[in-house]
């Protein structure tokens, strides 16, 4: 029979479990943040080839919901029919 864990050692412990339960949160907070990471950089990529695009909010509207919400539409159609 083995004796119970010392009061230190739970108390190392119990932040490193916490830790790990979060861990999927966190990581599925940041894969929601990449298209939107893909849209600033094509955005500024396409500002800094013609300065009149970052003058625009049209252009930036539409790629960002192009890169944000169609092509991730478009992706899950594509992946469900395979």
């Amino acid at each position: 029979m083995s004796a119970p864990p010392a009061p230190e050692e739970e108390a190392v412990r119990a932040p490193v479990e916490a830790t790990a339960r979060k861990q999927p949160a966190l990581v599925a907070g940041l894969r929601s943040l990449v298209p939107y990471a893909v849209a600033f950089v094509i955005f500024v990529g396409l500002g800094v080839a013609d300065p009149r695009f970052m003058l625009n909010w049209s252009p930036g509207l539409v790629l960002l919901l192009a890169v944000v919400w169609a092509i991730p539409a478009l992706w899950r159609r594509w992946r469900r029919r395979r």
